[in-house]
């Protein structure tokens, strides 16, 4: 038996809506995906104060990514269409912040935040297997949010997880993969 596993069945997305102090509010899922030389792996695992502003920023100033009464579930890519959940933020003003980031060296806006703990046990621990449709990489439609499939849950953080090592003459990364794995 072969049963797939939905986000929403983890998070429970429905009973976190119905609580009385998230009435009106709405779900964003935003899949942070890696971008020229910007890694956010690599700003996550450094605990790099730009990591927060890159999840929460505006992006383009034509039309913003955040808003008010919405709660995000934001996911790194941290293998082809692997996504890890590093936290859930509740939108409190959009778009309110601004931060001189290190990429690039400009400044960023982003929305100000406060941090849901109750999915705090999830963080670095759930992966999602998703595949981005088109230019997309948030998505607030229902239908979607609710077809994401959890791929694993680990008791400990993917970042701790072991792979076996096949051994120097088995290995054949290139040098972005190999980065990645000693960084691991």
């Amino acid at each position: 038996m072969n049963e797939k596993i939905y986000l929403k069945d983890i998070f429970r997305f429905n009973e976190l809506l119905s609580q009385s102090e998230y009435k009106g509010y709405r779900i964003k899922l935003r899949f942070n995906k890696n971008w020229d030389d910007y890694s956010f792996v690599d700003d996550y695992i450094s605990g790099s104060e730009d990591f927060l502003p890159w999840i929460l920023s505006n992006g383009s100033d034509k039309k913003s990514r955040n808003r008010r009464n919405e709660i995000q579930f934001q996911f790194i890519e941290v293998e082809y269409h692997r996504w890890l959940f590093v936290g859930a933020y509740l939108i409190k003003e959009t778009n309110s912040q601004i931060k001189q980031v290190t990429y690039g060296n400009h400044h960023v806006k982003f929305a100000l935040a406060e941090r849901l703990k109750e999915y705090d046990k999830f963080i670095e621990k759930v992966l999602v297997n998703h595949t981005n449709t088109g230019q997309s990489w948030f998505y607030v439609n229902p239908k979607i949010i609710e077809s994401v499939v959890v791929e694993s849950v680990s008791s400990i953080s993917y970042f701790n997880q072991t792979s076996h090592f096949p051994g120097y003459e088995n290995i054949s990364f290139s040098y972005q993969e190999l980065k990645e794995k000693l960084v691991e």
